[in-house]
């Protein structure tokens, strides 16, 4: 659980920043809300994903490897459509729909891998 509170600090120091906005990642009016409902799906997923690495230890590196294949793919995808959002002439609907829902996936997998990802660095019980 260490591991899952120091991926939620370290989102909630990059939202503190702006750096998500800055980026146009997110929208500054909507760049809270959605970090706290995505960090709470991170959250969800992080369990289930140490869940299945005590359980299954042979399929974790995949679910791993998914899971930072579909974070990339967000970010592509939130970047792109927050430009085509930002650019346009008259704001395309659908570009901000899924600029905004690109965000909320873009942080509740950001939460899991970040959680892995300091997981493997800390030292396990018993060593």
């Amino acid at each position: 659980m260490i591991s899952l509170a120091g991926a939620l600090l370290l989102l909630a120091i990059l939202q503190m920043l702006g750096l998500f906005s800055k980026y146009s990642l997110s929208h500054p009016f909507w760049e809270m809300k959605v970090t706290i409902i995505g960090a709470g799906i991170g959250v969800v997923i992080s369990v289930i994903l140490l869940y299945a690495a005590a359980r299954w230890r042979s399929i974790f590196p995949m679910l791993t490897t998914l899971v930072s294949v579909l974070l990339v793919i967000c970010i592509a995808v939130t970047w792109y459509f927050a430009r085509v959002f930002i650019n346009s002439e008259v704001f395309e609907p659908l570009a901000g729909k899924i600029w905004y829902f690109g965000f909320h996936g873009l942080v509740a997998l950001f939460v899991p891998l970040v959680t892995v990802a300091i997981r493997k660095f800390l030292p396990t019980a018993g060593s």
